[in-house]
């Protein structure tokens, strides 16, 4: 069987090398492929004026059987009566070419096919084994989730090509064949990627966003990655780009290092929103937050020539941490991760009081710590407001799922000095609950 040529084409630069060489003959001409079209429209060039300026007179002939031939004859010299021709023929582009490979002799081919067949063996053991055990596991619920990564069926196939039962594949050889299941463990790991995991079936959560943490209505603070050190050396790069010159190799490399602590604090702000939502989402079902304008929030204080701003440099110190926290991201995440998110009016949610109702300015002592001026009520500031805000949003009391161990693992959605809800549990806080009773004590 005569080898198969892959498809080529001839352009006009390898006729008029053909011409030259003398290597076109009637054997390429009479062959029913493009070669022959693109020889065809070269010879009918030939006529019409183009062939001196190849050197060659090329002159259609044909045969007694029908076959067009070519005939070529020196040409001395070029005809002075003759123009040259100005058309520019581009060159053709090949912008795909496709081989196929065929086996040099009957043995390698049967090999090969052989080899194919171990590969879909293995696939299909090996996929059966991983639905049994999933299976198993979602039934009885006994140890971890079956893992999906590729070094796991890559345990069981080595088990499986020592079997003696299964000693044929010890003809192939042994990555070709395991390869297969790095295709299984990428279509199993994109498929669980696209899922989003749904969080808590009920339970609801009051969340207040601060500076750099989020503090929960069941008194769970939420703390950020202090990203400090990150911005201490960006400031400094940032100084070290601008003593340099612009266009030389330092300051291109300063730029490069630069961009990569910008996309490193990125990253860190990313990564903690994500964590937060996901265990926020994990805990109930129902989220409420307040409605903050971050935008207006971090509007600039530098004010007018007129009238100039106050304090413009601590503000603008305080709108790079709110920036920094993620309020946004967070708000977004808990969008898609949790059941339902309720938004509510955030006005004076960390003046009022979340026994009594009482609000006044007075009640914050501190930055941390609440004080009800009307019946004497303390707490934590941030706890407060997350109760105020799951108490403004209208939510029925469904308790949340416990978390972790000990006193978190009993304490419930609400803390015990509500008056809806019995003083029992063990609160994190040591203030007294609003019959005077310290739980911690």
């Amino acid at each position: 069987m005569s080898p198969i040529m892959p498809p080529t084409r001839f352009n006009e630069d390898c006729a008029r090398r053909d011409l030259r060489d003398g290597s076109l003959d009637k054997e390429h001409c009479a062959r029913p492929s493009g070669i022959a079209r693109d020889l065809y429209r070269i010879v009918d060039r030939a006529g019409t004026g183009m062939a001196p300026s190849l050197g060659y007179d090329a002159l259609q002939m044909r045969e007694p059987g029908g076959r067009r031939t070519l005939r070529r004859t020196r040409n001395g010299g070029s005809m002075p009566d003759t123009p040259k021709s100005t058309i520019q023929i581009p060159e053709t582009v090949h912008r795909t070419v496709r081989l196929r490979l065929y086996p040099g002799d009957a043995d390698t081919g049967h090999y090969l096919a052989g080899l194919a067949g171990a590969c879909r063996y293995v696939w299909n053991t090996i996929l059966a084994d991983c639905e049994r055990r999933y299976e198993l596991w979602r039934a009885y619920k006994i140890g971890p989730k079956p893992s999906v990564s590729a070094f796991t069926p890559y345990k069981r196939f080595t088990i499986l090509r020592n079997d003696p039962n299964q000693a044929w594949l010890q003809d192939y050889p042994f990555a070709s064949v395991r390869y297969t299941l790095k295709y299984m463990a990428d279509a199993y790991s994109s498929f669980f990627k696209d899922q989003v995991r749904q969080g808590a079936p009920d339970g609801v959560l009051g969340v207040d966003r601060n500076v750099g943490q989020a503090t929960d209505s069941e008194n769970v603070v939420h703390r950020m990655t202090d990203t400090s050190p990150i911005d201490a050396n960006i400031k400094r790069k940032q100084r070290k780009m601008f003593r340099q010159q612009k266009g030389s190799n330092r300051h291109r490399r300063t730029g490069g290092q630069l961009r990569k602590l910008h996309r490193k604090r990125r990253r860190t702000h990313d990564n903690d929103t994500h964590q937060v939502s996901r265990t926020i989402a994990d805990t109930a079902h129902t989220v409420a937050l307040e409605d903050l304008n971050t935008k207006a929030m971090t509007r600039i204080a530098k004010g007018t020539v007129e009238k100039p701003g106050r304090n413009v440099k601590a503000k603008a110190g305080l709108n790079r941490s709110i920036l920094a926290s993620g309020w946004g991201q967070l708000e977004r995440k808990l969008g898609y991760k949790a059941g339902r998110v309720v938004k509510v009016d955030p006005a004076y949610t960390s003046q009022a009081g979340s026994v009594c109702g009482y609000t006044n300015k007075s009640n914050r002592p501190s930055q941390a710590v609440f004080v009800c001026g009307a019946c004497g009520f303390q707490a934590n500031a941030d706890h407060n407001a997350a109760v105020n805000i799951l108490v403004r949003a209208g939510l029925p009391y469904v308790p949340a799922q416990a978390r972790g161990t000990g006193a978190s693992a009993r304490r419930g959605a609400f803390p015990p000095w509500l008056a809806h809800r019995p003083a029992k549990g063990t609160p994190m806080t040591r203030e007294p609950d609003s019959h005077g009773v310290n739980h911690c004590a």
